[in-house]
């Protein structure tokens, strides 16, 4: 990424706990240049997609009004564009990885 860009980044999730670990991951970035927005269901996601441009999406594969592949289809056929970067759980790994050859970027395991 070009050093000096801003890079925008929409978050999906709905975990309280969870979503400050990432606040904090991302704050202690070297590239200090991060705005993010979050969201905590896949509806509220797809809202502002609709009206906001992002370069990157974090996105929990389990949210409150999405499961799994479900979740990830639905961001990619809203912002076929961006780039999206999948949080996971131990036993939703093979999911994960079912998204990556259906186009996301990667995935990261929490826990």
């Amino acid at each position: 990424m070009m050093q000096g860009k801003t890079i925008t980044a929409l978050i999906l999730e709905d975990n309280a706990n969870d979503m400050l670990i990432l606040e904090k991951l991302i704050k202690s970035l070297k590239h200090k240049d991060i705005r993010f927005m979050a969201a905590a269901t896949l509806t509220e996601a797809i809202d502002i997609l609709k009206k906001e441009n992002f370069d990157l999406i974090i996105s929990d594969l389990t949210l409150p009004d999405s499961r799994g592949l479900e979740t990830f289809r639905s961001l990619q056929s809203t912002s076929p564009k961006i780039p999206v970067i999948l949080l996971t759980g131990v036993d939703d790994e093979s999911i994960a990885t079912q998204a990556v050859r259906e186009g996301a970027q990667d995935y990261l395991i929490k826990g």
